[in-house]
């Protein structure tokens, strides 16, 4: 019997099979456009409204989400849940935090993912930061037809650490298409930029209507209130993601292998400036001994931190681990 654990959100995924077609010379030229096409934040100003839908411990809430965009210097989120609310206001130096918990909730992180955008988001989910980093080379592409799309998709390979991810760019549109759980629809243009206007993630039941998604010019600075009893620390929107560089796998108590017990294990993490995962907390819950093997693991986690203008920041996330067992 052999015990296999799988790590997501911001742990590093092993490497996945491509066909050996060969890599297009411009393959990042080609990588850096799709990102590009997509990127609202390259836009003077955006103004986000949709309806979203999240699943939280087994029942599926209903709420509203918001994104008012001045610009990297003055930008405002707001999602508004039954029983949960979270406030995010910053600048391209600092933002702040309020929220009705002192940790990120598993279903606000699937939120941000779907999204494809966010304060604290890693790069598998990102449409802003999907573009080869330091570190990474294009290793195989293929072409594949993903939610009846037909895309060329490349094999991104992390050489010191060996895991791997793929970027996928539409034939036609020259957008980028995100695979895994997540389903884009309905792209349109937003001034000389393309965005869907519907979102939604399989695996984690999110699903973000857009209702209303407009650029043009500067919006005005009383839309941008200071939060009172905020939390407050350097970091920007879309910072360049954490990069793991250390991980430890974590033990599979004996007494949950001969009980064959399996699933997944959630922890709401801040990864600080110096790459250290603190403030660990069990978000969804297997069994109390999965839960501390993986407590116990995390605590010896580091990573190259975030960073915002080439400066370390620390930025919230939850990090997911797969206890599974294959005959």
């Amino acid at each position: 019997m052999i015990s296999r654990f799988v790590a997501g959100a911001l742990m590093l995924a092993s490497l996945s099979s491509f066909a050996a077609d060969r890599v297009p010379a411009d393959g990042n030229k080609m990588i850096e456009a799709a990102v590009e096409r997509m990127n609202i934040f390259d836009l003077s100003s955006v103004r986000m409204a949709a309806n979203i839908r999240v699943r939280n411990r087994g029942k599926t809430l209903e709420g509203t989400y918001e994104l008012l965009w001045n610009g990297p210097d003055q930008w405002r989120e707001e999602i508004k849940l039954p029983g949960y609310s979270e406030i995010e206001v910053g600048d391209k130096n600092n933002v702040w935090i309020k929220r009705t918990t002192d940790f990120l909730p598993l279903s606000i992180s699937w939120l941000h993912n779907t999204l494809g955008f966010g304060s604290g988001l890693g790069a598998r989910a990102s449409m802003v930061r999907a573009s080869v980093q330091r570190g990474e080379i294009i290793k195989k592409a293929e072409w594949r037809k993903i939610n009846g799309i037909r895309c060329q998709c490349f094999e991104i390979v992390d050489q010191e650490h060996k895991g791997s991810r793929e970027i996928c760019i539409s034939e036609t549109a020259k957008t980028l298409v995100r695979t895994g759980p997540y389903k884009d629809e309905d792209l349109q243009p937003i001034g000389n930029k393309f965005f869907p206007r519907l979102l939604t993630s399989k695996e984690e039941a999110v699903e973000v209507r857009i209702t209303a998604l407009t650029a043009g010019e500067k919006l005005a600075p009383d839309l941008f209130p200071p939060l009172a009893d905020s939390t407050s620390r350097p970091g920007c929107m879309n910072p360049v993601p954490p990069r793991l560089v250390h991980r430890v796998w974590p033990r599979y108590p004996e007494q949950e292998r001969q009980s064959r017990t399996q699933g997944t294990v959630a922890t709401s993490a801040t990864i600080d400036k110096e790459g250290v995962p603190r403030g660990l907390r069990i978000v969804s819950s297997v069994s109390s001994s999965l839960d501390q093997a993986t407590m116990d693991a995390l605590q010896s986690w580091r990573y190259e931190p975030a960073t915002c203008a080439n400066q370390p920041v620390a930025i919230d996330t939850v990090v997911t681990t797969i206890y599974t067992l294959d005959h």
